[in-house]
């Protein structure tokens, strides 16, 4: 007879999966540290190579439609017909992707989450727009600083530490690109990524 959660109480199944949450947020939590840690240390090099962004970008929405779909929202994705190819970490690339969507997904109750990639003279642009609470002019200011958080109360309950964007930035840094958000409080907002993309010859 192998151990499962019915042969336990009611209070221990609700203990147990309450662990489980911490631990996975724990977890999380050290991850992040670890990954700014390191580049403190300077120790966050990048494992580059040629990377074909219209492959990365279909495998994360992949994955993070279903977490849309559990949240009652639409991801909408927009993607360029031509080859995307940026030279870079793709680890952490896919990182970056799935920090900012997941961050839309989190602030959005309700409407849709659009996703683009496209290409603007010889940059990747990466667009990630929601119709979600959206963040107050002074916010805006800070939300890329480590443990800052928008709305402390929702955010722990989503099981954020404010950590998400703090290495969004230094990714984009790392690949030599520019983030820039555009929101108001209750009118949505977007986040822009721009990145050097390998000219193909």
């Amino acid at each position: 007879e192998g151990d499962t959660d019915s042969n336990f109480s009611e209070f221990t199944v609700d203990t147990l999966k309450t662990m489980r949450i911490e631990i996975k947020r724990m977890n999380n939590l050290v991850a992040a540290l670890l990954s700014l840690a390191r580049n403190d240390a300077g120790a966050g090099d990048l494992k580059l190579e040629q990377v074909n962004f219209n492959v990365l970008f279909e495998q994360t929405l992949g994955t993070l439609s279903m977490l849309a779909e559990q949240k009652g929202l639409k991801l909408e994705q927009r993607l360029a017909q031509e080859r995307l190819i940026i030279w870079g970490d793709r680890m952490r690339l896919e990182q970056l992707l799935t920090i900012l969507v997941d961050n839309a997904i989190k602030y959005s109750a309700r409407g849709t989450v659009t996703v683009s990639a496209l290409r603007q003279n010889r940059q990747l642009v990466i667009m990630v727009e929601d119709e979600g609470i959206g963040i107050d002019t002074q916010d805006i200011e800070r939300i890329f600083e480590r443990f800052y958080r928008v709305d402390k109360a929702r955010t722990r309950a989503e099981g954020g530490f404010g950590l998400g964007l703090p290495i969004a930035k230094l990714i984009v840094e790392q690949h030599h690109g520019t983030i820039e958000v555009e929101s108001k409080k209750n009118g949505g907002s977007s986040f822009i990524v721009k990145l050097p993309l390998t000219v193909q010859y």
